[in-house]
C-alpha cells in the first residue's frame, strides 16, 4: 500500500508564552527503501534538477538546496566539489554539470580523482540494482553516458571510456551468492562489464596512499563499437573491438576443487601445497578465483585470476563454503586451461608493485584475436619483463613480448 511507503508528518503550533513556534512531528517508514533497488532510478537521480522522493521518508532535492519531512526548512546543499563525503552519485552529477569546478576542487596531489573514477564507482552501485530486462543494462545509463561524454570530451565504448581503459578494463565479477552467472556468455564485447549479464561487479581497488599507475601497460590503438540501434550509440552493442599494444605472455589456469572455499579465508589453499600469495587486498573478493601458473614452470603460482565465468561446471562460489554438492566422480578434481595474459597496468609504491592483466583465450580461426576470460592479479613485475624502474629485461629470459592484438 502506498501509505506504507512514505513517512507521515504533522505540523503543530505550540504556544510558549509570548512566542508561537512551529514543530514538525514525523514518523519514518522503517521498511526497505525500494526506490534505490531499481536500475532506472540511478539515471533519473543523476539527471533530475529537482526531485521529490518517497522512500524511508519524503525528501526534496534541487541543485542548490535540500530538505526532508523530518527537517522541512530547506538547507543549502553541499556538493562534491566542497564535500569530501559526498556520494559517488553526487560526484558524477558534478562532473556532468560542473566539470570545471570539479577539476579545480582542492585535493591531495597524489590522489587520482577524476570523472572516470566516479563513473566506475557508480557502475559498481548500478550493478547491484534490479532491471526487469537485462537488455536495458546500457540503455538505462545512456543519458548519463551522453552528458558525461559532452562535458568531459571523452570517448564512450560499451560502458567504458577509451581514454582510461588501463583502469576501465579492470572490472571483475564480485563475490555474492544471489545472481546467476551463465557458464558461457555470448553478449559482446567480452571486454565490457556488460558481457557478464546482471551480476555485481567491482573495479580493481587500489590503496589511495601515494600509489600511482605507471605507463608500462596497455595502449589503445583503435576502438570501435557498432550499436544495435544506430540512433543510440550509448545503448546495446552489436560489435565491439579494441586494437591494443600490450605485453603478452602465455600461462596456465588451474582449477582445483578445494581452491575457492579455502581461498575465501585468506590463508592457504585448501587441499593443496600452494600458499596464498601476498598481493591480495581484503576488498578484492572475486566470485570465481583461480590460480594462474607460469607456463614454463607449471608448479609455480604467479598470481590469481578473477574469472568472468567458471571454467569448471562445479566451480564453487568464493563466498560459498558448502562444497557438499560437488560430485567428484562426475567431474575431475583438477582441470587446466592454456591462456594468454595481457598487461593492463602497474601500480607502484616505493619498491612494491601490483600488476593487473587481462586473462584471454584466442578466438578460433583468427590470428591475434582474443576474447576476455577474466583478470589476473600479481605482484612480480619481472614476470612481464619489467625490471627495476620499469626497464625492459632481456626478452629471451622472460618469455613475454610486446604485441599488437585485437580484443572482441
Amino acid at each position: 500500500p502506498a501509505q506504507n511507503m512514505i513517512a507521515c508528518a504533522t505540523v503543530a503550533l505550540v504556544d510558549q508564552g509570548n512566542e508561537t513556534t512551529e514543530e514538525t512531528r514525523t514518523s519514518a517508514y522503517d521498511g526497505p527503501d525500494h526506490l534505490w533497488e531499481r536500475g532506472w532510478i540511478l539515471q533519473e537521480s543523476v539527471l533530475s534538477s529537482r526531485r521529490l522522493s518517497f522512500g524511508k521518508w519524503m525528501s526534496w532535492k534541487c541543485t542548490m538546496a535540500r530538505g526532508t519531512v523530518m527537517r522541512p526548512v530547506l538547507r543549502a546543499r553541499s556538493n562534491a566539489a566542497n564535500d569530501g563525503f559526498a556520494s559517488e552519485v553526487e560526484k558524477l552529477r558534478m562532473w556532468i554539470f560542473a566539470p570545471a569546478r570539479m577539476r579545480e576542487a582542492p585535493r591531495q596531489s597524489w590522489l587520482r580523482w577524476n570523472q572516470f573514477d566516479s563513473w566506475y564507482a557508480v557502475i559498481e552501485k548500478y550493478s547491484t540494482m534490479n532491471l526487469t530486462y537485462v537488455s536495458d543494462y546500457l540503455p538505462a545509463l545512456s543519458g548519463i553516458a551522453q552528458l558525461l561524454q559532452q562535458a568531459c570530451h571523452a570517448s564512450y565504448a560499451a560502458g567504458l571510456w577509451i581514454e582510461d581503459l588501463q583502469i576501465g578494463l579492470t572490472w571483475y565479477v564480485a563475490s555474492d551468492g544471489e545472481s546467476t552467472v551463465p557458464l558461457r556468455v555470448d553478449i559482446v564485447p567480452s571486454w565490457s562489464w556488460v558481457a557478464v549479464g546482471k551480476v555485481r561487479i567491482k573495479f580493481r581497488s587500489w590503496p589511495s596512499n601515494s600509489i600511482h599507475v605507471i605507463a608500462e601497460g596497455l595502449e589503445v590503438l583503435e576502438a570501435s563499437c557498432e550499436p544495435k540501434i544506430p540512433l543510440n550509440p550509448y545503448g546495446d552493442i552489436k560489435i565491439g573491438r579494441l586494437k591494443v599494444r600490450t605485453r603478452l605472455r602465455k600461462a596456465l589456469l588451474r582449477y582445483e576443487s578445494g581452491y575457492t572455499s579455502g581461498r575465501f579465508k585468506y590463508n592457504t589453499v585448501s587441499g593443496s601445497q600452494y600458499p596464498l600469495f601476498g598481493n591480495h587486498d581484503d576488498r578484492e573478493q572475486p566470485r570465481f578465483p583461480c590460480p594462474v601458473l607460469g607456463w614454463e614452470l607449471k608448479q609455480v603460482i604467479i598470481g590469481e585470476a578473477a574469472l568472468d565465468t567458471p571454467i569448471h561446471p562445479r566451480q564453487q562460489l568464493a563466498d560459498s563454503l558448502d562444497v557438499s554438492c560437488t560430485n567428484e566422480s562426475n567431474h575431475p578434481a583438477l582441470s587446466e586451461k592454456e591462456v594468454w595474459c595481457a598487461l593492463l597496468h602497474v601500480q607502484e609504491k616505493k619498491e612494491r608493485h601490483q600488476l593487473t592483466a587481462l586473462v584471454l583465450e584466442p578466438v578460433s580461426g583468427s590470428l591475434m584475436v582474443y576474447r576476455r576470460l577474466g583478470l589476473l592479479f600479481l605482484n612480480d613485475h619481472s614476470w612481464f619483463g619489467l625490471g627495476p624502474g620499469g626497464l625492459d629485461m632481456p626478452s629471451e629470459a622472460i618469455g613475454a613480448s610486446m604485441e599488437v592484438i585485437e580484443l572482441v
